[in-house]
């Protein structure tokens, strides 16, 4: 009975690493288009649209 030796970081744990970052990731960016769009900058508050297109369409590849 062999035993594959234990990993620091397992799979699980990459896995709820990625969500964290990119939860964080995504809040940033809202509350930075937000910023803008108070202080009345649109093309700084759009500008962060293509990251989270690129991050949605990341995300989606990863599901099964």
């Amino acid at each position: 009975m062999d035993r594959p030796p234990r990993l620091w970081c397992t799979i699980t744990r990459m896995k709820k690493l990625a969500a964290v970052l990119a939860t964080i990731f995504v809040l940033a960016i809202v509350s930075f288009s937000t910023w803008q769009l108070f202080l009345g900058n649109l093309e700084a508050a759009f500008s962060t649209l293509p990251f989270l297109l690129i991050l949605y369409l990341f995300m989606k590849a990863q599901q099964p």
